[in-house]
């Protein structure tokens, strides 16, 4: 019996019990442990559309340098994985969601007045890609529902990362 718990005895005592809980667990290298954050937040993040991220080439540690490839990297400011336009790409085909856009040359931020239509459901904060005549031409997340987007006439819809 040990006096106080955090004596050194008490800490040797802890140390040797939890080494022989996990004796029979596997050591995890840093690559394979970035691997498995960056599957399960990719899973948590984009669901059933996450296998572009999962299936991709993982690197770096989290937080910061996280990467799937060029599809995606860690962002403060997403909270998650950001996209890419590569990754905007991938998302749109595997039926992520869309906002159609007017035909203008999208420099910054896309307004809801020109939005015509969408595909998909977000929930304001999420990642979206916008298309112009068929083609991605920019990725950002989205400050406004579907509804809302169409509905209307003023206000940012979707806060642009990055752009073609």
């Amino acid at each position: 019996r040990v006096e106080r718990p955090s004596s050194y005895e008490g800490l040797e005592i802890l140390q040797n019990i939890a080494k022989m809980t996990l004796k029979d667990i596997p050591h995890l290298n840093t690559k394979d442990r970035a691997e498995g954050e960056a599957k399960g937040l990719a899973s948590f993040q984009y669901s059933d559309n996450a296998d572009f991220l999962i299936n991709s080439e993982i690197s770096g540690r989290m937080p910061y340098k996280l990467r799937c490839g060029d599809l995606a990297a860690m962002s403060p400011v997403v909270g998650g994985f950001g996209l890419t336009m590569n990754g905007g790409i991938e998302y749109s085909s595997q039926g992520g969601p869309v906002v159609f856009a007017e035909t203008f040359k999208l420099v910054g931020d896309l307004f809801a007045v020109g939005v015509n239509a969408y595909d998909g459901d977000w929930k304001i904060g999420e990642q979206v890609v916008i298309k112009q005549n068929d083609v991605v031409t920019a990725v950002g997340i989205a400050k406004m529902n579907p509804e809302e987007m169409i509905s209307m006439n003023r206000g940012i819809a979707v806060e642009v990362r990055h752009h073609a």
